[in-house]
């Protein structure tokens, strides 16, 4: 009566390896204005501390 239910494929299987990810972050952050680069490398205390 119910649909089967399709398996559940984990994030490895995703046809995003770690490595693309790594490398799609360097990417994004090449291309990034480098404001944004300056908050990325930030450590996480703000300015007015």
């Amino acid at each position: 009566m119910n649909a089967p239910v399709p398996p559940v494929t984990p994030p490895s299987d995703s046809g995003l390896t770690p490595e693309d990810v790594v490398r799609a972050r360097l990417r994004w952050r090449t291309l990034a204005p480098p404001a944004f680069r300056d908050l990325l490398d930030a450590p996480a205390v703000s300015d007015g501390a």
